[in-house]
């Protein structure tokens, strides 16, 4: 049987008690602040290490990315010589080749391609109809290389 102080006139009293026996004063365990702390349940762990875990995974991938450079690729389009469709055009306007995967997304007919495509130093490459792809206005493009912010926008 533990002893607590009464938060009345501050005498000893057994932790049992629900009044003083010196002063009357009422004693309960919120007055007392003698609620014992509980040992958390062995799962609450788990989902506390498991909550933490993925926030850190985030944070530290998101500091990472932001630590990145930007894509040194600039994306434009031109009518296509034949038909009603865009050719795309990336430009490299860095000193070293930039291998990229580019992601092609229609709207429309939410078609997708995903290609490599290597785009040596200071040069400019279209997109040729050998991946079979008519660009459209709105088409959404993303370029990702692992040395530079991934690059998103669309045709206009």
């Amino acid at each position: 049987m533990a002893l607590v102080q009464c938060r009345g006139c501050g005498n000893h009293i057994s932790q049992q008690m629900t009044r003083c026996r010196h002063c009357g004063a009422p004693q309960t365990e919120a007055l007392l602040g003698a609620h014992p702390l509980r040992a958390a349940h062995p799962i609450a762990w788990l989902v506390t290490a498991a909550i933490m875990y993925i926030v850190g995974t985030l944070l530290c991938n998101y500091a990472s990315h932001v630590r990145l450079p930007a894509m040194p690729i600039n994306v434009q389009s031109r009518p296509a010589a034949a038909g009603s469709g865009r050719v795309l055009m990336f430009q490299n306007t860095s000193d070293r080749p930039v291998p990229l995967l580019v992601r092609l997304e229609h709207l429309a007919s939410k078609e997708h391609k995903r290609f490599d495509l290597y785009v040596a130093a200071r040069t400019t490459v279209e997109l040729d109809n050998g991946i079979e792809w008519t660009g459209q206005s709105g088409d959404r493009i993303t370029l990702e290389n692992s040395n530079f912010q991934p690059w998103r926008g669309s045709i206009p």
